[in-house]
This record gives C-alpha cells, structure tokens and sequence, in this order.
C-alpha cells in the first residue's frame, strides 16, 4: 500500500506543480489539471481501503468548496481555474485540512502578491524583456496568479495533516 500512496502522492504533486506553473507563465490553468487531480483521488483512497463514509466526506468538501469557488468567480474575486484547483485540492484535504488548507493559501497568497508588488515596481532588465512570460507577469497589474498560492498551500496542507499521513502511510 506504502507504493500506491507514494505513487498517488508524486502524481498529485506533479499535478499541483503544473497547475502553478502554468497559472505563472500563462494566467491559466487547464482544466484538465483539476479535474485528473479530482479523478487521482477515488482510485487512490479505494485502494487505501478508505471506509466510504470517508471518502464520500472527502468528495463534499471539494463539493462545497466549487460552489463557494463559483460563487467567488461570478463576484469577479477569483478566476475559474483558481475556483477549480480550491475544489480539487479540498478533496485531497477533506474536512479535516481544509481551515489549515485555506489558512496556508492565504499565507502563500498574501507573499506571492507582495512579492509580485515588488517585481511589478521596478523595470524590468532588457534582457528579461525577451521572456514573453515574464514580460507578462510584470505588465500585468491587477492579477495575480494565485493557482501558486493554491498548490502551495494544499503541499502544506498535506504535510502537516497528522490524519493525512495515517491514512495514506498507516
């Protein structure tokens, strides 16, 4: 079982990581990304042998948290991709990790948009001017790709979940 999960985890991590490196450089995150860490998580926790009642509370909270997301994104607060990594993330994180899931998105958030404050205040040198991506990032102004904020937050999330860790390595 110690493979599967090892293996479920890699896969989900890569996953994550891509969802924050194509929100960087693009200010996008296909869909595809949230809807196979989604789809990672009901094979993974089966063959965990995880009781039902769990992973159905598991599928609520990304549930819940797409609504939420939705109702977010028609306000104009976040972006679609954003609403759709929170969703697939909390499924991961299930009821237990979601107040230290969102605490922790909230922490990366605020450093990723000081960080970006500061990169956006100063020119950017000549030849980083060539990078189309950075070009981007420091012309634009009012977003922030915050899908960075949102893996990093479900990574720390899932570290530091002491349930989390018992029912993917106990």
């Amino acid at each position: 079982m110690a493979g599967t999960s090892i293996f479920s985890l890699s896969v989900f991590v890569v996953l994550i990581f891509w969802a924050a490196l194509s929100d960087l450089v693009s200010f996008k995150i296909p869909n595809a990304i949230p809807i196979a860490i989604s789809l990672l998580f009901l094979p993974t926790a089966l063959l965990l042998s995880w009781d039902l009642s769990v992973i159905l509370t598991h599928i609520v909270a990304g549930a819940g948290v797409l609504l939420l997301g939705f109702l977010l994104f028609m306000r104009g607060y976040i972006g679609g991709g954003d609403a759709k990594l929170l969703a697939a993330a909390s499924i991961w994180t299930g009821f237990d990790t979601l107040y230290a899931f969102f605490l922790f998105v909230s922490i990366a958030g605020g450093i990723l948009a000081l960080l970006l404050l500061g990169f956006r205040w100063f020119n950017l040198p000549k030849h980083l001017q060539r990078i189309a991506w950075l070009e981007r990032l420091h012309g634009e102004k009012k977003h922030i790709p915050y899908g960075v904020a949102i893996s990093s937050g479900a990574i720390i999330a899932l570290i530091q979940n002491s349930s989390f860790h018992h029912r993917f390595f106990g």
